[in-house]
């Protein structure tokens, strides 16, 4: 006989206590020195020919451990199958269990288990799509960015002061409250006002500068800086220029346009060609608002609790990625570790809406039945051969060999069930 009893500490969280009567003990153990006798050593014996009083006189605590891990596995899977339980985590026993030598074994175990998920009206969504108008300055932007690609960073000959536009390599310390809170060598800086590395403000400083020259400068932080210990003091800078490079572009000629668009033989075809694109691009940044906008919409309207297994993993990978990015940007290890708590908060606020956003499609794509194939992934594994620049097949394998690509397939189900949710919205453009 075998007593299971489930109980819910959370929405996510479930226990189960459970009581197995001796005959299914004895069952069980039966069942599992039949399997191990074959494969038990004892000498002078053929395995799977030894008396058996000779094999449980020296493996019968193995055997039992067996049969008992054996036991409540099946009891636990069985009880899930039951109850259509989905776990996100293995099961995890409150108290080591032994193997009875006579009576009843009872056992408790926690594991948590994916939200049941209260779907809401996803068919009868109102939303406003922003007309997507393309204008001479958009174009004549992307054609500046593009001929600026096949421009080229020249030191300058003339010594003049460094201006708008201008690159610079320096070197730069900066102090707060007396203590140093960067310091960087051979910094290449761009002189734009658009650039806020490594402060807002920072690269207007060394506008009229040159090289050789050493300059001292206040810059106060924003209140909400990145890094904490600097937020909202004033930073005293002190830099050195040590070059200046200005960019040389080259005149858009048919030339220039067949190198930037080997389809365009002409200026006037790759500005239609940049046009098309650019309209197209805003079409789909435009749709993956509106599915942003209908995602955040449903969510409004509905609760799904998370486990914390989860929240947990996906906070310290968003952590991790974010304290990478820091670095790149030039703060130091000691600089993040000062902020953790900061970038901990934020990243689980992050963490807690990308889970809801997945359990949500998720519930939508099995409801409407969604079918996904290899061909529905490809998008995704392109995306990151171009960005690991690596072939496609070894981007599949890697894949494949680390165990995710039902990442891949979970996504393009998404996708689909966002598409579902935009199709079925009544959508009206502004």
């Amino acid at each position: 006989m075998i007593k299971a009893k489930l109980k819910t500490k959370t929405p996510c969280e479930v226990i189960l206590e459970c009581e197995v009567g001796r005959e299914k003990l004895d069952a069980a153990y039966e069942r599992a020195y039949k399997e191990q006798s074959l494969h038990i050593p004892i000498a002078g014996f053929r395995p799977g020919k030894a008396p058996r009083d000779l094999v449980e006189k020296k493996y019968k605590k193995e055997i039992q451990s067996y049969a008992l891990e054996d036991l409540v596995k099946k009891i636990i899977d069985s009880v899930i199958k039951q109850n259509r339980l989905e776990p996100v985590t293995g099961a995890n026993m409150q108290e080591e269990a032994d193997f009875p030598e006579e009576g009843s074994l009872k056992f408790t175990v926690e594991f948590e288990v994916a939200p049941a998920v209260k779907i809401p009206d996803y068919k009868s969504l109102k939303l406003t799509k922003r007309k997507s108008d393309i204008t001479d300055d958009d174009v004549q932007n992307t054609l500046n960015r593009l001929i600026e690609q096949h421009s080229t960073l020249e030191d300058i000959t003339d010594n003049r002061p460094a201006a708008f536009g201008d690159w610079l390599i320096v070197d730069y310390k900066g102090t707060a409250d007396g203590e140093e809170v960067f310091n960087r060598n051979d910094a290449w800086i761009e002189v734009n006002s658009d650039r806020k590395i490594p402060m807002p403000g920072f690269p207007e400083k060394l506008v009229g500068s040159k090289i050789g020259e050493s300059i001292e400068f206040d810059l106060d932080a924003p209140t909400d800086f990145a890094i904490s210990k600097v937020a909202g003091k004033n930073v005293k800078f002190s830099v050195s220029v040590k070059s200046i490079r200005e960019m040389q572009k080259p005149e858009l000629t048919d030339e220039l346009a067949a190198k930037i668009d080997p389809n365009c033989k002409t200026v006037d075809e790759l500005k239609e060609a940049v046009e098309k694109n650019q309209l197209q691009y805003k079409e789909q940044e435009e749709n993956k608002r509106l599915k942003e906008l209908a995602v955040e919409e449903l969510l409004r309207n509905t609760t799904i609790p998370l486990p914390p297994s989860q929240i947990n993993s996906r906070v310290r990978n968003l952590v991790e990625s974010e304290a990478r990015q820091r670095m790149q940007a030039g703060e130091t290890e000691d600089q993040i570790k000062e902020d953790i708590e900061n970038i901990q908060k934020k990243m689980a606020e992050v963490a807690e809406q990308q889970l809801q956003k997945e359990y949500l499609l998720d519930a939508i794509s099995r409801v409407e039945n969604v079918k996904v194939t290899e061909q529905d992934i490809m998008p995704q594994l392109y995306y990151y051969a171009n960005t690991f620049r690596k072939p496609l097949p070894w981007v599949y394998k890697m894949f494949e060999r680390n165990g995710r690509m039902g990442e891949l397939y979970a996504t393009a189900a998404n996708e689909k069930a966002l598409d579902i949710i935009i199709e079925a919205a009544d959508i009206k453009e502004k």
